[in-house]
Order: C-alpha cells, then structure tokens, then sequence
C-alpha cells in the first residue's frame, strides 16, 4: 500500500505537469488535455480510496504522515537557549498580534493598525526593485516600527530571533528593515542600522518544525552543487553597462512559456568556488553543470548521498497555482523528463540533505493560504524531508548571489552554524560596499534552525 501510494503521486503529479504543458502550446489540442485530465482524474480518485484505507485500516500511519503535530510550550522553551526568541506573528487588515516566547517567558502585543501591512510591504519590495531610496527608507522604519519595537522591551537579551511569518510578512526579509530613522539624502548603504546588525534572524512556517526528529544518516559526500547555465551568448549585451548597479541587477530570471532561459555565467563560478572550498578541507563532494545538472539526478536515490544540496538555476513562482512552480535543470530534451522539477514533484521526492539551498529566483514565494501559511516550493523540500532550506523573496542578480553563497558556505566551514554563516554573509557584502543595497544581499532567507 506504501508502494502504490508513492507511485499514485508520482502519476498524478507527471499528469499534472502535462495537462499544464499541453495547456501552454501555443497550438493546444482540446482533446489532448481532455484526455490527460481524465487520466488524471481516475488516479485521483484511486489516490483519495486508498488515503480512506490507510486512515481506516492504518490509523497510527495515517495521524504520522497527515495530521500536524501539536507541541505544549514548555516543550518549545527546552528547545530554546538563553539568547533565543520565537516571534510569531498573527494579521489581519487592523489588528497585529505578536507572541513572543523565550525560555523563561510568553508574551502577547496587539497592535492597532492604522494602515494594512499589506500595503507598507508592498510599498518596501517596490521600492527596492524599482531603486526608490527614500520610500525604501519610510517603508523600511514603518515596518520596523510596527513588528519589532513593541516587543523589543521583552527580549532583551535576545541574539537570536527565531520568525514565524503570517499572510504577507513571508514575502518580507525582516533583516532590511531600519531601526533608526535615516536622512532619505546623501546615502550610505553599508552604514545604514539594518536589523541584521542587531539580531540573527531565522524563519519558521510552524514551531511544531522545532519538534522535528532528526535522522543520523551516513553520506557519503558532503557537498552536491547543480549549476545548468543555459549558454547564451544572445541573453547579455556585448558591451558590458558602464554602470555598476545595472550589472548588479542582471537577473536570473526565465521565460516558462516559450521554454527561453538566459545564460547564468555567475552560477558556474558559483557552484565551482563552493566546491572548492569543500575539496581544501578535505570533504568528498561532486558538482553537476552545464548539460550534467540534470532533472533526473535530483529525483535519483543517488542524491541521498549528499548532506548538502545546492542549486544555482533560473526558478519561476506561480502564485495562483503553487503546483505550478518549479526550477530549471537541463534535460528539457530529454524523453523521461522535461527539465523543469516543479513543486508537485518536489512532494515526492526523498531527500536526507541537512540543507537544500535554492540559488534562483522567487524560490521563497507561494499562494498564501489563511491557516497553511505559504504554499510553494518551500513547503514541498520540507514535506520531501529537508532538514533546512534557504530560498530567495525576489527576483536575484547573478554575481551578488554568487559572492553572498561562497561567503556563506566559508563561514560553514568555519564551523559556524547555518544562520550565523548566512548573516555574516550578509553583513560582509553590506560592509564591502559593492552589494550594500537591500535589494542585493536580502533577498535569501533561511528556513530552518
């Protein structure tokens, strides 16, 4: 029954994916996708009767695999050490309520809000991608002024703060936000007082992740990196932009419907300076580029031999339908498969990695859903067994990336833990100068402990 349940979602999600595929052609054929969606429809129905035979005849099975775990608070405190602060946010258009526990204390702030968040967020993430220096500065104390200075009186000694989004606050980096008003002239980009310099901060979708048991497993390598490329001498100008913010922000972005992506000189370098470093100290590690980073090696039982798995790829987010949003490897010619691993898959996937890093585009993005929190690619690497993710809130320039995750995997090596190793990445491409904008080092996020 175990078999036949992983192999009805398999099928469902290899239907899924073609009746969206069919979908997209430009010369469609009505009775393909008719008959796709029957198919589909049949092993839905299979899939639902057996989830009745597995609650009914399995009922231990089923409360493990399908019900959330819930988790008293005196449990959630022991996990906790003296410099740690869970911080968990609750919205709605007026009212914000944050709850803060720390190993000796639970606290609660309702806040009256005279705007919507929705709107200050938005207004922030505009303003960093369209290069508006004095809304990002309002934007980014308004906000800091309404989810953290009420509750800073009651972490005091807080080092480490431990987030749990709700509605629109998973699609903010709390690390860019300011905790000083600034002079929106003249500015100074790595001086600015950044949250990040304050805290060290993590995200959590549910303190029941806290909970989570973790497997000891025995790899065989340490270090796995995809980097597809995509060669395109047409995807870059031939003459390099004069300016150096224009070069920051060339993209890895990618067109799905016409199956077009750009070249990603930088994810070469990327993956290679990683491995790199690993090879130095002494640790068994393998890299997959250019025609090598293929969609099948990441579904092959093989990958479970790697305790890090890095991706650097283009990634594309369908916020209506999460299912819909993947990322891109280079078997597109391939019969088996299409290239593009998309968040369906994801779900059957068995992965052992202590830490999956999604080096693309939007990885972090999803349909926010009332009570489920953000529904994406995300939520699948941690139903197919991720122990730790990072992903990205925006759209990402190649060469900043590049630098932010050989910084951050150095830091690891330096025997730093994962949130620690991602802030002082961060805070050296502040200090440096040349990534010090918000909308170059903040985009990536760490979903995990």
């Amino acid at each position: 029954m175990l078999e036949r349940e992983k192999n009805l979602r398999v099928d469902l999600a290899y239907f899924d994916t073609q009746i969206l595929n069919e979908k997209q052609k430009k010369q469609s054929s009505p009775d393909k996708i008719r008959e796709l969606e029957d198919k589909y429809f049949l092993l839905h129905q299979q899939y639902i009767s057996l989830l009745e035979d597995l609650e009914k005849n399995y009922p231990s099975y089923h409360q493990l695999k399908y019900k959330e775990k819930e988790i008293l608070v005196e449990n959630l405190q022991k996990m906790l050490d003296n410099q740690s602060v869970i911080v968990e946010y609750f919205l709605s258009d007026s009212i914000l309520y944050i709850f803060t526990l720390g190993r000796q204390n639970l606290d609660e702030v309702t806040i009256k809000l005279d705007t919507p968040v929705t709107e200050v967020v938005k207004q922030f993430r505009q303003s960093l991608q369209n290069l508006e220096f004095e809304s990002y500065i309002s934007s980014a104390s308004a906000l800091y002024n309404i989810l953290i200075e009420p509750i800073v009186g009651k972490i005091p000694n807080a080092k480490n703060l431990i987030i749990i989004p709700d509605g629109i606050l998973y699609y903010l980096p709390l690390e860019a936000l300011l905790t000083e008003k600034i002079n929106a002239t003249d500015l100074n980009f790595s001086e600015l007082p950044y949250l990040i310099k304050s805290y060290n901060i993590s995200y959590l979708y549910s303190a029941t992740f806290l909970q989570k048991e973790i497997e000891k497993h025995n790899f065989k390598y340490s270090f796995a990196g995809f980097a597809p490329v995509f060669p395109d001498d047409d995807s870059l100008p031939d003459e390099k932009p004069s300016n150096d913010l224009i070069v920051s922000r060339l993209k890895r972005a990618v067109e799905i419907n016409d199956k077009t992506y750009s070249e990603l000189p930088e994810s070469k370098h990327e993956v290679e300076g990683i491995l790199d470093l690993f090879e130095k100290n002494n640790f068994l590690c393998t890299s997959f580029i250019s025609e090598k980073a293929k969609e099948e090696i990441i579904k092959s039982d093989i990958i479970n031999n790697y305790n890090f798995l890095h991706i650097a790829t283009h990634g594309f987010i369908n916020e209506e339908k999460p299912k819909f949003s993947g990322i891109i490897f280079t078997d597109k010619d391939n019969s088996l498969e299409d290239g593009i691993l998309y968040s369906s898959e994801v779900y059957n996937l068995n992965l052992n990695a202590d830490l999956i890093v999604l080096s693309a585009c939007e990885t972090g993005l999803g349909k926010i859903v009332r009570g489920e929190g953000i529904i994406g690619l995300t939520r699948g690497f941690t139903y197919a067994g991720a122990k730790n993710i990072i992903v990205s809130l925006w759209q990402v320039a190649d060469k900043s990336t590049s630098e932010l995750m050989i910084e951050f995997y150095k830091n690891i090596l330096d025997g730093k833990n994962y949130s620690s190793s991602l802030r002082d990445a961060k805070l050296k491409l502040i200090s440096d100068g040349t990534y010090s904008y918000p909308l170059e080092w903040s985009p990536f996020v760490l979903i995990g402990k």
